[in-house]
């Protein structure tokens, strides 16, 4: 359709040519338009072919107010084309600058969320770093009196298993593995000279590797990242015992945190079952009696039990195998 006087006017969808000097509307759309009086306001853009947008004037014409084409047409002919193609033109260059100022927050969104997301995993890998770090540190301090540096991996590889066992969520199942590997993170401030003694330790040697608990739990505090608050949970408890006959606070029965019950019996099942410099070996048989045999006094019930299934559905010798630990994450 050719746009005859440059002003195009939209109706309910269909669109109109006008021709201010003689008023010409093309004829064949002309029935169409009593149609549309009822469509309410008019829009108007300017009609230009790149044009694709009705952009509404600012004094909008209501075509309710007319009663028919003859009065529409009087109204039309009163207007100033020039003054409709101003208000025209200004409205196109307000919606410009409107549209402009849209694709100008919408890119400054874009960076921010760019910034935000690098933000984010800068802090991500910071905190990956930090976690990485704790654990080889708690590695190092293992290796001092276990020389294949395993035994914080079996502990927690355990640790996650018995938490699932127990019905514990799988977020909270993948925390506790994570986590448990740092039970013995305090023992980096242990002397050699106690840590690595053979034979049992005097009542003062033991006092003092009791600290280790306390140790690693300073070590582990003051982070609001969840796995590091759960490994200082269990770096402080995971030597107290049911019946309040543990250290370092004599905690007793359900106020020990569950996370520090758990790794209570799987950190002296492999403890037990594996050579240190002051004992031998135990079975596994042997050490899964002794354990039952705590039940109540040093253990939760409820762990030991749930503990004494694990094993029959998955002989320890399994769980504990080193090629599996080997592929195991650390």
């Amino acid at each position: 359709m050719a746009i005859l006087a440059g002003v195009v006017i939209g109706l309910g969808g269909y669109t109109f040519a006008i021709c201010f000097e003689n008023m010409v509307l093309e004829g064949w759309i002309t029935e169409k338009m009593f149609d549309c009086f009822y469509a309410g306001c008019v829009p108007v853009y300017w009609g230009a072919p790149d044009i694709t947008e009705f952009v509404p004037i600012d004094a909008f014409i209501d075509m309710r107010a007319f009663s028919g084409f003859d009065e529409l047409r009087r109204f039309l002919h009163a207007l100033s084309p020039a003054e409709v193609r101003l208000r025209v033109h200004n409205l196109l260059e307000t919606r410009f600058l409107h549209l402009a100022l849209q694709e100008q927050n919408r890119q400054l969104e874009e960076r921010v969320r760019q910034r935000t997301a690098q933000l984010q995993r800068r802090t991500d890998e910071l905190e990956r770093a930090r976690i990485e770090i704790l654990e080889r540190l708690a590695r190092a301090a293992e290796f001092r009196d276990d020389d294949t540096g395993l035994h914080t991996r079996r502990v927690g590889h355990v640790s996650g298993l018995l938490a699932e066992a127990l019905g514990m969520a799988a977020p909270e199942v993948e925390l506790i593995r994570r986590a448990a590997p740092l039970h013995d993170i305090g023992k980096i401030g242990i002397p050699d000279t106690i840590l690595l003694k053979h034979g049992r330790l005097s009542p003062d040697e033991e006092t003092v590797m009791q600290t280790h608990t306390v140790i690693g739990a300073e070590i582990l505090a003051g982070s609001d990242v969840p796995l590091l608050h759960l490994a200082q949970d269990i770096a402080l408890t995971h030597h107290e015992q049911w019946d309040g006959m543990g250290y370092p606070n004599r905690v007793t029965g359900e106020a020990i945190p569950l996370v520090g019950r758990i790794v209570a019996v799987v950190d002296v099942h492999d403890a037990l079952t594996h050579p240190r410099p002051y004992k031998a070996a135990w079975s596994h048989a042997d050490a899964l009696a002794e354990i039952e045999e705590q039940a109540g006094k040093k253990f939760d019930p409820d762990v030991v039990r749930s503990f004494r299934e694990l094993c029959r559905r998955m002989p320890l010798e399994v769980l504990t195998d080193h090629a599996i630990l080997v592929g195991a994450p650390a």
